[in-house]
């Protein structure tokens, strides 16, 4: 018997206004949406989609970055792509958006951000 797939949406950094909007897009799909709060920036991306777990971290207290992030859950392409027409229909302000991977599921809030913007950074120089 397998593990029940809990598809979610993980927020950080978001304004009330773009997560209502993330909420709302979300609810017709059947998407749980969570906000992270700055503080448990440091936990694993796995531990905060709650699909794995692990010893308390630290409380992040430095500077957040800049930015908001989402993060997709096992969340099923289809969905996604819906997902996404409907925050560019509700003009929801979303900095960086990504998919949590078996790779990325280890790494903290801060490495994603680092991450994302070094992706950023590599489209930027070719032009997209």
């Amino acid at each position: 018997m397998g593990v029940t797939q809990v598809e979610k949406i993980l927020l950080f950094q978001t304004g009330a206004d773009d997560a209502a909007k993330v909420r709302a897009a979300a609810k017709p799909l059947h998407i749980r949406v969570e906000e992270i709060e700055t503080g448990r920036f440091l936990e694993p991306l796995g531990q905060l989609a709650g699909i794995s777990q692990g010893v308390p971290a630290a409380l992040f207290t430095k500077e957040p970055p800049s930015g908001s992030l989402l993060v997709f859950c096992q969340v099923e392409d289809k969905k996604i792509d819906r997902m996404l027409a409907g925050l560019r229909e509700k003009q929801a302000a979303i900095t960086y958006k990504a998919v949590l991977t078996p790779v990325n599921a280890a790494w903290n809030v801060p490495r994603l951000y680092l991450e994302m913007e070094a992706e950023r950074r590599a489209y930027a120089k070719l032009g997209r």
